[in-house]
Order: C-alpha cells, then structure tokens, then sequence
C-alpha cells in the first residue's frame, strides 16, 4: 500500500528521505522497519513533534515504549523539543497548550496504559478500587498456598478423580509433587500470553482426541515435521554432493563415485516418498535404509586428505538419515496414535487443573485487594473487549470505542517485541477506519521470546504491507548512522549469508541491509578499524567441554536445577579465562598503539579510556566474575551487574543456615553449618565430638546432651551453652516478633555484620545482609508471615534459579570497561566491542524438558509407562522439539546481530575451540564452492562459531597459526582474523587441560571428593595423598627470616648476640624458634616493639626518652648552620617551630637548649657549620645478605638478600672527607660517654657501609655527640 501527497522535504533537512516519509505520511497504518543504529527514536520524536505543533494535543496521542526509562527520555525529548518550537514562536498558544498538557501525556509503557485503563473502568470487572500491585515475593508465596490447597483438595477427592491421580503418578515427582507444581505454574503463565488462556488451554488438550491414522495425519504435528524432515533430507543430499565432487577432482576418491551415487538416489527417493505421500507411509522406506560399502582404493594415486573428508561427508549423511529413521520413525504411525489416546484424558485433566488453579489464584489476589503483573493486561483487555465477543470474533467494548475516539494516533514503538495479548489491545483501541496506528522496530532484534514475545506478528505485517494491496505501509530505515563502513559491511557480509525465513525466520535481503551513514574520519592505517576475529586454540586438551555438549544434545531427561557436571564447569571457567587474558592483553595494546576513538559531539578524536570498551557475553552469571577477575589483574578496571550469587556468598549461607535452625533445630546440615560458623565457632574436632557422644540421635540431641557432659572439654561447653540460650531466645522472638527485626537482632548480638565487614570484600558481604534484612521487610509488608514461609519461599526461589544480584563494587557510570550481556546491551552503542563466549554451546536446556510447549502446536508431552516407569517422546513432543530448536536458532541469530551492531569502530569477536584443526576443516566443508551455506548447515549450529567460522575460513587458511588477527581478508569478508594458541595466554591456563592419565584422573576424582566432603567409598592407602598431606616445605628456615628490617632491629639483634656470646651459647640457629616465639608473645602481652604515635593528652603529660629523643633531632634538623648558636637563638627558632606547628609548646619545653647549644662549641660541631656541604635525616634502603643480619644461618639461607632501611641524622664533607654523625639523646652515667658509643658502633658501621654503597665513597669519620653531657665521641 502506497500513500500519495508526502510533503516536500524541507531545504537544508538532515533527514534521509526514508526518514522523511516515516515522519509525515498520513492515512494509513504504518510499519516502520528501522534497523540498528538508524535514528529510529529521533524519527519518532519528529513525528509527534509535528503532530502537536500543528494541529493535535499531545493528550491525543498514546505513545507505547518499552520500558519506562525509554518512556522518560521521549517525554523528555518532546518537552524539549517543544520549547525550542515555543521559542521560534513565542505567541503560539497551541504551543503553550501542549506544554500544559504534557503531563497528561500518554507517553508510557503497555503496561502503565493497562493499569491506567484498570484504574478507569474498574466497576467494568467487579475490582476494588483500593487494589495495588503485588510484589514478586507475595505473589510467588499465594501461588504456593493456592497449590497446596487444590492439590490438597484434589487428593482428597481421588476416588472422583481418577484422572488427577494419573496425572500425579505421571507427571509428578518421586519425593513430591514439586514437578506438577512447577508444570502448572509454567502452563498457567505461558497461557497468560495469549488472549483467550482458557480457551488455548482446552483446544490444546482437545487436540489430543485422536483415533486413528487418519486424524494424526492432518494434525499440525505431522506438517510440521514434514519441512523438518525435507530439511534433513536435503541436508544428507548436499553432503553426498560434495563427497561427489571431491571425486571428481584430480588424485580425489574416483572409487567411491558409484557408491555415492547410489547413496544420492536413496535419499533422494527418500524426499520424493516424503513430498508424494502421506506421513504414515514414510515409515517403510526409512526403516528400510541400507547403505552400500565404498570400494577399496590401494596405491598412491589418490589423495588420502581427499579420501577422508569424502568418507566423513558421507558418514555424516547417514547419521542424518539414520538419526530421522531412529527418532521418528521408529515406531509405527499406529503407536504414536495409540499414545496420543492415552493421553487425551490426562491433558484434559491437566488443561482443567491450570484453569482451576487460574481462577483460585486470581480469587485469592481479589480477596485481598491484589493484582499481579500479569493481571494488567488480561483486565485491561477484559474491559476493551465486548462480552459478546468470543475467540473467533473479538469485538470492542464502549470502553475500547471511547479510546479509538481519543487517540488521533498510537504509536508503538519496539513493535517487534509484542505479544498476542498486546497486540489484541492496540486492535481494541485503534480505530480500524482512520488507520492511525504507527508502529516502530526491527526484527531482526527481537530477542525475548523467552518472555513470550511474538516476533511473528511484526514479520506477517512486514510482508502484507510491503506487497502490493497490503492493509498498511511499510517503510524501511536502512541507513546506519551509528558505526563505522568496516562494522556496517561486516554485519552485511555474515547475515546476508546466515539470515534466511528458512532458518532465521526472514531474509536479509537488500531492504534489509544497513547502509552507511555515519561520517568517520578515514582511519591513519589501512586496517585499523577492521573486524577482528580470534579463535583461541584449546588443541590437546580434554574433550569434556564436547562430550558434556553432546550429552546434553542426546539426553532426553531433564537435568536437575543447577546441576552442572563438574568437568564442564571447570572446562567452561577455564575458557572464560583463556578468552579473558586475549581480550586484556588486546587492550592493553590498544592502549599502548594510542588507539583513539571518534567523539561526535565534539567532532573530534580523542585517546580510548576504559568507558568506550564493553565486552558482550550471551549470559553474564558464571563468566563475568572470571573475566573481571582477569582484568583486574591485568590493571584493567571492569564492572559487570551481576544478577546472581547472592544466595551462594559465604554471610548470607551462614545467615540462612541460623535461620533455617531457630525454625527447626532438626536440621543436622544447618545445625552443623551454624556451630562451625564464626558466630559460634565450634572446629571440627569439637563437632565431632558432640557426634561421638550420640552416634544415634539426632545431631541437637546429641548438642543438648553435650551441654551438660561434663567429660568434654570446658570451652566446649561454654560455646554449646552459649548456642543453646540464644537459640532459645530467638526461636521465642521468631514467633512473637518481626522477621526483619529477629535478623537485625542476630547482626548486632552476635557481631556477625561487623564481622563480615572485616573480611576481603567487606563492603559488599555487609551490602549482601542488608540486603537479606531488607529482603525479610519486603517479605514482612505484604500479607504473608513466619520464618517458615519466608525460608520456603527463599528455597523454591533458589530451586526454580531465581536469585539476587550480589552488591556493587563499581557504578557502571565511572571509568571502567563493562561486561553485560547482550540483551541488556540492545539500545546502547560504544566505540569498542568485544563480542566474547562464540564458541559456547546455545543453551538447549527447554528443549529437555519432559513436557514441551508451543504457542501454535500445543502441549508436547512425554508418554510415560506408569509400570515400567520409563518415559519415550510422543509425536507432539518430537514435532515441538525441532520447531523449538529451529525457533531458537532464529532467536540466538537475532541475538548475534544484536551483539554485532553496537560497535562505533572497533569490533573484536572472539571463541574458543578445543581443536581449531578440526574446526577448520568442518568450516571449510561447510560452504559449497560458490561460498553458500546450505540450510541444513546453518540449522544444526551449536554456536556462533559455527555460523561466524565457515564465512571467514578462507581468512584462517591464510593466516600462522600462532599469530594474533591479522589482516588476511577472506573472499567473504573483509576481516582479520587468526587463531590463537591457548598456551600463549598462561603456562598456568595450558597446564590445566593437559590431557590425565586414568590413575591420574582417579586420584584428582578423588581428591575432589574429599574437598567436597563427600562419602567416598573403601580407600586403599594413597601414597600420593599421604605424599602431599605429609608435604613440609623445604626452606622453612628462610620463613623465620624478615625479607626487610631496619638498622634498629639489627642493632637490636647484634646486641642480643653479644649477651649471648658473653654467656657461651649458641648464637643463632639454637635461638631462632625461641625469638620467634618471644615475638608472638611480645604481640599477645602487648609489648610489640612497634610503635605508634601516642594521643595528644598523653604526650601533654609527659615525654617518653623516645618522644623526647624525636624532637632533639627534629630541632636539629631545622637549625640554620650560618655560624655560632646561642641559647637565645634556639629559643627563637623553637618559637618559630611551634608557631608553624612543627611542634607543640609541651615538645619544645622538653629539649635541653644549653645542650644543643654546647654542640657548636664541640671541634665536630664547628666542622658542620664549616662543611663544603650538609644532608640531614637522609633516608637510605640497601640489600644485604642474610649472613650480616643474621649471623649463624644456615649456608642455604645464608646467602639470601635482606632489604636494610634507615635514617641517617647528618652527613657533611669537609676537608677530612665524609663525615657520618649520629646524635644520642641517652641517659649517660658517670661520664661513660666512649662505653657508650661503643653500643652504637655496629649501627654506624651499617650506616658508613649503606652510604658507601650508595655514594660510591668511604666515609672518613663516624662521630657520636651526645645531649646529656655535650659530649662528641670519635669512633
């Protein structure tokens, strides 16, 4: 459809003429498709712009967002914009009007319009006007009461109810019914997304009312599995065409030509049956496939790379086929018929109870005055909606017509993110004559079907409108104006090879692509800005990354909540760390190779800092902390929000484990938990203890018997008593008082909140209890109570994978490179991306669940033998499954697009393989010889290298192995790219995944048992354990020895050795463990020979001989060396001291002047003045060896370095040569002056040998002068 009479555009306009059309045609619906980066928020500002200030109020407008940040900022945008269109007219009262109503505005989410209808017309729906909004943690705790009591009620009816118990039996778990609980839940809100949930919920179980054949055979099931298995089939077919042309080529694998073949007309009979026929006359061929043997080829006239890769080209077709015959076509057509009448009456039943449960649930939210999310738009369209309406013809009601009266126009904008249920309403409020809807997205982002979203409704109206004699107008943003030619033509080159509506859903086709429209100055170096593509090298290592991908592609069961097997744990962190250290040490070279970065506003380039770098992870919860880890150490500062973790930090376990004990003290692993936490304290050996003293009971049992056993250890008993009075008081406390303030009270009796805050990461572990305490408020303002249902409620949240973020350490708005996943990054743009994680496996784990669901094909359940208690897939679950899958891998391609559009202009993509050999031959074959990736290729990827490395093989073959990207182009794209040697990026990383030996991996099992505290079966005796756990170090000697001392210390430790020399004993080694010890008591009595600075009101009182000895060489230091020093110019120097607060009046009063004076009338004192030059109080750090310090060490410690520091008091030349003088302020009795100089012999010696080493220069003479006295001793 095709509107005339678009105003001319106007002179000088920056709009594209796209853009232009977009902002003024009239007369029709409206389907803007704006791709990444082409202004598609400005355009739609301009357009309500134009609207308003000409002839609309803005109170005639709805304006849909996204989510209310995108809705403030339009708001924002429009306020502005009309202020500025109020100053070129001042007079203009519609302008003035508009401003007026802006508040008033219908500028919001979908959301915030549903309640804001709710809040109009709530007579309509019999609500009570004073409802509010349920918080998550209310709601989640009514929907488990309104569980209980229907599957209460419905057990207790089961002699009437005979399909419910079947159901249960079925369906439900081994230990409970959590299972069913959790399959109600899930079908109650994936129902809650279509507009008509009880009808979809009945159609979809009445649909299992099939009797034969024939009715199978007409069923949305069978068609669609039929484009499934033609894509199957022409995928086997392609890969025996390219094991032909290999044999067609010069020394290839000519032999093996008949056979293939044979093997192509089989398949290709094969989709000629599958095309022809109906479905149940597919089995008989596929369970009829037999494939030939290849002729045997001797000699050396074939090329046997050749040979092999057509072998592999062919055994990979017969897996394709024999994998369709094994999983679809191994049962009859009569069976799966059969199945689906067994399970007719069990989904009916099933269907009823999610209805029941719908209807209890949104009673018991009435009966309190609640609505949940969800509710908003259900209401909202229950009151659009006629009552006369019905599923097939829906109607509006009185409410809707006065809304298609207000609104002169609705825009929505992210139209590619809306669902059915939202999709009903716009129709409900539009008015279908005016045709006044404008609708704004791109499809190619819509990235939350996980949220329910339907990107087919933007697809079928991007497809009728753009045909002639469509329902609406379709305008298409291609110009980019975000990034620059180098990211533009690489997002074109990968997704016009990837994207098609075969596998993606749409085509890529020219009005899809992005053209360039952001100016850029040209880069200073060809090259510079191209697309860099690395894929790290893991060849060697174990294989336990592909065999837990291929165990999880095979397995049918549903995996247990947070089950990961250890091995591929390990495996994925130690990839993450690997593509870590790439992505730090590519930053650092940026950095260093002055990487700048284009600023648009100031028009100008500038050096790269931290904020313009983002690095893009598919999901952000186990590699983010890896890869800030890795930064950091890298002196890279990074910030991610991470949105788990919290339930797993150490404060808030140990917080919980108390919790779950003051509910019920029966618990023996929180119990446990809680005595050998900090709070109370208990060790091992103590727990162990108490278990040997009850070897039957329960553990508190055994905890209250141990309290009053007067054979176990005092202070065991104290710590137990202690528990036990506490545990009393909060337990009384818990039923009497508030949650919150039972957890606060724990905080502060017990100490454990300041505790924590001691800890590494003190902050956030004190940020994570608030956030517990807060957690329990929360809990405690809706209109649920008790410790028990809070726990409950904790426990199904950490079960279902639901947790909290742990607390910031950075904000993400400081100078930091931030990691996020993509979905949070659709929207944003930054100079330099770095798209990490492409060789991770695509989360299939819906696709293993035991009962599927699909919006158009219905429920897919297992059918499960209730005697042999063995479950098989149904022809609905297969059917669903593969459509699942492709919808998944249409999804995870919208997603890579989303990654690869938010760079400026600079873009980094980087995977990990575990062999890139093998990789590369498999991308290589991937492609036909024209560069065509077939679909059946792009549709069994596992990941975005599967996708990414086909297109850029060419670019590999040209590149060393070794080598960092490069800038090889590739015939498909103009990329850089290379392989990386895992290896380079850490000795440490490489060592990790070297490949163990069968004992070796029995013992590492073993070992993480033990870590893990699990029950390890009967052991024989280990002698690499007993090795290790025996293991001292073999230097323990050196660990006595200070790597850095003072010249105090050592004089210290010289005197101690003369004392002991006096006394005849040994001088060193027999002492070492005798000082250490001295030491560690010295600590705990308090006489720690490090000193701080005493308090003011102390010093006030009197001057220890060390203060006073501190300001004898503080004076000293700042006397003026101009000639001879009188007592009355000491006192005036001291004057100015303490008036510029180098000391205080009390420190003055207590140096002895006549003796400072007495200095300069010394033969040393009067050289000072007269030196050629003077240094005082010079600090000085030399190395010695370990032997000077420490005499009588032993020869392998001897030798080693020790870092000296000092201060000498002054240093001066005269014409003797260097002179050392130190001053004393000791205590001298009976005029022992040169006695007592002796003492400080070894000190000046150190200090003459420091300053020899330093200047290069003997010292001459070593001078003591001492206060008490005035005397001056030579040494």
């Amino acid at each position: 459809m095709e509107t005339a009479n678009v105003p001319a555009k106007p002179e000088n306009s920056t709009w594209t003429d796209d853009q232009w059309r977009a902002i003024v045609t009239e007369g029709s619906d409206v389907l803007v498709a704006a791709a990444a980066g082409s202004g598609k928020t400005a355009v739609l500002v301009e357009r309500i712009i134009r609207k308003i200030s000409s002839f609309s109020d803005v109170d005639r407008l709805l304006v849909a967002t996204f989510t209310k940040a995108a809705a403030a900022e339009m708001k924002d945008r429009i306020r502005i914009a009309l202020e500025k269109e109020l100053e070129k007219q001042p007079d203009s009262e519609h302008l003035r009007r508009q401003l007026a109503l802006m508040n008033r505005a219908s500028i919001t989410t979908l959301h915030s319009f549903c309640l804001d209808v709710i809040r109009r017309y709530y007579p309509l729906i019999g609500l009570d006007p004073g409802f509010r909004i349920a918080n998550e943690t209310e709601s989640e705790l009514m929907r488990i009461d309104v569980l209980d009591q229907l599957f209460e009620e419905k057990y207790e009816g089961a002699g009437d109810n005979g399909a419910f118990l079947r159901l249960a039996d079925r369906y439900g778990g081994e230990r409970g019914d959590e299972p069913l609980y959790r399959l109600v839940q899930q079908l109650y809100d994936f129902a809650q997304s279509h507009p008509w949930p009880e009808h979809w919920l009945r159609q979809t179980a009445a649909s299992f009312n099939i009797y034969n054949v024939e009715g199978l055979r007409n069923s949305p099931w069978v068609a669609s599995l039929r484009a499934d298995v033609e894509l199957a089939l022409s995928g086997a077919a392609s890969l025996l065409n390219q094991a032909m042309q290999l044999t067609r080529e010069p020394a290839g694998p000519a032999p093996y030509a008949a056979t293939l073949e044979e093997d192509l007309a089989l398949v290709n009979s094969l989709a000629e049956n599958v095309r022809m026929h109906p479905w149940e006359l597919w089995f008989e061929p596929f369970q009829a496939v037999q494939f030939g043997k290849l002729k045997a080829m001797r000699g050396d006239d074939y090329d046997k790379t050749m040979q092999e890769q057509a072998k592999e080209l062919r055994d990979n077709a017969k897996k394709l086929i024999s994998s369709l015959a094994d999983e679809l076509f191994g049962r009859s057509a009569e069976e799966f018929a059969w199945e689906l009448q067994e399970l007719a009456p069990l989904m009916a039943a099933l269907s009823e109870l999610v209805i029941e449960f719908g209807e209890r649930y949104e009673a018991a939210k009435r009966a309190k005055g609640l609505l949940d999310f969800g509710d908003l738009e259900h209401y909202c369209l229950r009151i659009l909606r006629s009552p006369e309406s019905t599923p097939e013809l829906t109607a509006p009601s009185s409410a809707a017509l006065e809304y298609q009266r207000q609104f002169d126009e609705i825009l929505l904008d992210e139209y590619q993110d809306t669902n059915m249920v939202q999709e009903a309403i716009v129709s409900l409020i539009a008015n279908p004559q005016a045709g006044n809807r404008f609708m704004v997205g791109d499809v190619k982002q819509s990235i939350y079907r996980f949220r329910l979203a339907e990107p087919n409704l933007f697809m079928s109206k991007y497809k009728n409108y753009g045909a002639p004699g469509g329902d609406g107008l379709r305008i298409d943003l291609a110009r980019n104006f975000r990034s620059r030619l180098e990211v533009v033509d690489g997002v074109n080159d990968v997704f016009r090879a990837i994207m098609r509506e075969s596998v993606a859903e749409m085509d890529y086709d020219k009005r899809a692509e992005l053209v360039c429209g952001a100016s850029y100055p040209e880069p200073e170096q060809a090259g510079r800005f191209a697309v860099e593509l690395a894929v790290i090298d893991k060849a060697g290592s174990s294989d336990a990354e592909e065999v837990a991908a291929a165990t999880a592609a095979d397995s049918d069961e549903e995996p247990e909540q947070g089950a990961v097997p250890a091995a591929a744990s390990a495996e994925e962190l130690q990839t993450a760390q690997l593509e870590a250290r790439l992505i730090a040490r590519q930053i650092r070279t940026l950095l260093d190779e002055g990487f700048r970065v284009y600023d648009g506003k100031k028009r100008e380039s500038r050096p790269m800092e931290w904020r313009d770098i983002v690095i893009l992870l598919r999901a952000t919860q186990a590699w983010a902390p890896v890869i800030i880890e890795e930064l950091q150490a890298a002196g890279i500062p990074a910030y991610a929000e991470l949105s788990s973790g919290y339930f797993d930090a150490t404060e808030v376990e140990t917080i919980l484990s108390l919790l779950r004990v003051i509910d019920n003290p029966y618990q023996d692993i929180p119990l446990a938990g809680t005595l050998r936490s900090p709070i109370f304290g208990l060790n091992a050996e103590e727990l162990a203890l108490i278990r040997i003293g009850a070897m039957h009971d329960t553990y508190y049992d055994a905890v209250l018997q141990a309290a009053g056993d007067l054979l176990l250890p005092d202070e065991l008993r104290r710590k137990l008593s202690l528990f036990l009075e506490r545990l009393d008081r909060w337990r009384n406390e818990a039923r009497q008082g508030s949650l919150a303030d039972l957890i606060w009270s724990i905080y502060r009796e017990t100490g454990y909140y300041e505790f924590a805050g001691g800890l590494p990461g003190g902050v956030q572990r004190q940020a994570n209890l608030r956030a517990l305490h807060d957690r329990a408020r929360q809990y405690e303002a809706t209109s649920f109570r008790g410790l028990f249902r809070f726990l409950r409620f904790v426990e199904r949240m950490r079960d279902s994978g639901g947790d909290l973020g742990t607390a910031r350490a950075l904000g993400e708005q400081e100078n930091v490179v931030r990691i996020m996943s993509i979905h949070k990054s659709k929207g944003l743009e930054f100079p330099v991306v770095f798209v990490a994680g492409l060789g991770k496996n695509f989360n299939q784990q819906d696709l293993r669940s035991a009962f599927l669901k699909h919006k158009q094909l219905g429920f897919g359940p297992k059918f499960i033998d209730p005697e042999k208690r063995v479950s098989y897939p149904t022809l609905p679950f297969l059917s669903i499954r593969r459509r699942m899958r492709m919808e998944m891998l249409a999804e995870e391609m919208r997603i890579l697009y989303v990654a690869l559009t938010r760079p400026k202009e600079k873009m980094f993509l980087i995977g990990t393989v575990s062999d890139a050999a093998a990789k590369q031959r498999r991308w290589q074959s991937a492609a036909d010889s024209s560069g065509f990736i077939p679909d059946f290729r792009l549709s069994s990827a596992s990941t975005f290298l599967d996708w990414l490395g086909p297109l850029a093989a060419a670019a590999f073959n040209q590149m060393p192995e070794e080598a960092l990207p490069g800038d090889e182009a590739s015939r498909l794209l103009q990329w850089r790219a290379g392989v990386v040697d895992a290896a380079m990026l850490g000795l440490e990383v490489a060592v990790g995944s070297e490949q163990l030996t069968d004992a070796d991996q029995e013992r590492e099992d073993r070992l993480q048992g033990v870590l893990s505290l699990a029950q390890l079966d009967q052991v024989d005796p280990d002698e690499e354990l007993r090795r290790r756990l025996e293991w001292r170090y073999g230097y323990q000697a050196s660990t006595l020895v200070a790597a850095k001392t003072s010249v105090t210390e050592m004089k210290r430790l010289h005197a101690e050795a003369v004392e002991l020399l006096d006394e005849s004993q040994p001088l060193f080694a027999d002492n070492l463990d005798r000082n250490q010890a001295e030491s560690k008591k010295s600590v705990g009595g308090g006489s720690y020979t490090f000193r701080l600075r005493r308090p003011k009101f102390m010093e006030e009182a009197s001057l220890t001989a060390a203060e006073k000895g501190t300001v004898s060489h503080l004076l000293m230091q700042h006397l003026p060396l101009t000639g001879e020093v009188s007592v009355a110019q000491l006192e005036t120097i001291l004057s100015d001291m303490v008036t510029r607060r180098l000391l205080t009046a009390r420190q003055a009063e207590s140096i002895d002047l006549p003796s400072v004076a007495s200095f300069f009338d010394t033969e040393i004192g009067k050289r000072l003045v007269n030196a050629k030059w003077v240094r005082r109080e010079v600090p000085f750090s030399c190395m010695f060896p370990a032997r000077r310090v420490y005499p009588g060490l032993a020869s392998d410690t001897a030798g080693e370095s020790i870092l000296i520091q000092g201060v000498i008091d002054c240093l001066f030349e005269d014409e003797h040569g260097v002179v050392l003088l130190d001053y004393k302020t000791d205590r001298i009795y009976m005029k022992q002056w040169e006695q007592a100089a002796e003492r400080h012999r070894f000190q000046l010696e150190l200090y003459a040998e420091a300053i020899q080493s330093v200047i290069g220069r003997p010292i001459a003479e070593s001078h003591v002068f001492f206060f008490d006295g005035g005397k001056a001793v030579k040494l």
